[in-house]
């Protein structure tokens, strides 16, 4: 029964396995197509693999800066160049490494470096700006394990913005990317991301760890520490299982509250950093797979969040709950059955609520199967891509001498 016993099927999914095609290559990297998903494939050192990236999708990185700005002018309480020179500021705060590797993406695309800067740490400007109370975008995720998939952990992640038109949603999908890293030194790793981004919302490496970041509603920003749209990169590069990866994540300071969830062939974590949080310096809390599941949206399970927050929390414990009780140890959550709990929680663009989710992502760690979609409004609704840990991590026929 497992995830059946939520209700009827809301919605039929294609889930498509397609031919890899190869766009370009440059010494050291690839562009390929894998149905809708744009696939780019860097290697090397920090500036080589940064000038690959920029390299291969030159047109659409060079487009990222000017959407970004035009992007802000209709968002509520985020002024351009506010934003703009806080991503300039948070810099400071980036390893070398990845000062590098943007470095790389300014001089392959012929972008700024100070444009690639903000393009990379967009979205954490965006954290470090005060929250407007009608806010109500986010993103939703779960992991249910063995225990009411009868198989192997199965982690649905929905990728939400706000205050998007159709047109700058299009864009946003049309410029997704699955950005392949594989560093001279670390575990190669991939994330769904945008033109030009080196950033991890989205992500997982060869081993099979998946890192995911929701952004917390109502954090306070810190004067030190690492930006948190990088520590996803600093998690997939350097651990192989999700234990090793929650140890690291105790004692990371960050610069930013998040929410983060982890998963691996063992089960899933959520991770909650909220700076400041209820009087003390910090509150962290780790909440692992219990009955079979563990879930997030965008705010503290400690405290109160945004309304919408809440509601999708809410929604995604009473179906898993309903699923651990009829479905304990009999069938499986099936992908399908997954997408269908994701489609719950999956925003629509509606004129009361101007959110929208785009991006869905499931990963398989077990099996090592993916299945992307960012073609359709909701991305719920599909045509999932079908890719696989092997498929991602090979070179391909395309990768350049």
């Amino acid at each position: 029964m497992g995830l059946q016993a939520c209700g009827p099927p809301p919605l039929s999914v294609e889930f498509v396995d397609h031919p890899e095609e190869l766009v370009a290559q440059v010494r050291g990297g690839s562009l390929h197509t894998v149905g809708g998903l744009t696939v780019v494939r860097v290697s090397g050192g920090p500036y080589e693999r940064g000038r690959q990236y920029g390299t291969l999708l030159k047109d659409e990185i060079a487009e990222m800066p000017a959407f970004l700005v035009s992007g802000l002018e209709h968002l509520p309480g985020r002024d351009p160049e506010v934003i703009y020179g806080k991503a300039l500021a948070l810099a400071a705060h980036l390893p070398e490494e990845y000062l590098e590797e943007v470095r790389g993406v300014a001089d392959g695309a012929g972008l700024s470096y100070e444009d690639a800067l903000f393009v990379n740490l967009y979205f954490e400007a965006l954290l470090a700006t005060p929250l407007s109370s009608e806010r109500g975008s986010g993103c939703s995720q779960f992991v249910a394990v063995p225990a009411l998939t009868g198989n192997g952990v199965i982690h649905g992640r929905n990728v939400d913005l706000d205050h998007l038109t159709a047109e700058e949603t299009a864009f946003l999908q049309d410029h997704s990317v699955v950005l392949v890293i594989t560093p001279d030194d670390g575990i190669p790793h991939a994330h769904l991301t945008f033109s030009g981004m080196t950033c991890v919302l989205t992500g997982v490496n060869e081993e099979g760890l998946v890192f995911a970041l929701n952004a917390l509603m109502g954090a306070e920003t810190l004067e030190s520490g690492l930006p948190v749209s990088y520590l996803g990169r600093e998690v997939l590069a350097r651990f192989a299982a999700r234990a090793e990866a929650r140890a690291y994540l105790e004692e990371t300071q960050v610069l930013s509250g998040i929410i983060a969830v982890l998963s691996d062939r063992t089960g899933g974590t959520v991770v909650e950093v909220m700076p400041h949080g209820a009087g003390d310096p910090e509150l962290r809390l780790f909440r692992d797979t219990v009955d079979g599941w563990v879930a997030a949206t965008n705010h503290s399970t400690a405290g109160t969040g945004h309304s919408d927050s809440v509601t999708r929390y809410s929604l995604l414990v009473e179906r898993l709950e309903k699923a651990a009780l009829a479905g304990a140890g009999s069938n499986t959550v099936s992908v399908i059955e997954a997408v269908r709990l994701l489609d719950k929680v999956a925003q629509p663009r509606e004129p009361s609520l101007p959110v929208v989710t785009f991006q869905t992502a499931l990963f398989l760690p077990s099996s090592g199967d993916l299945y992307f979609n960012t073609t359709s409004v909701p991305s719920t609704r599909g045509p999932f891509t079908h890719l696989t840990l092997d498929q991602l991590f090979s070179s391909g026929d395309g990768q350049g001498p």
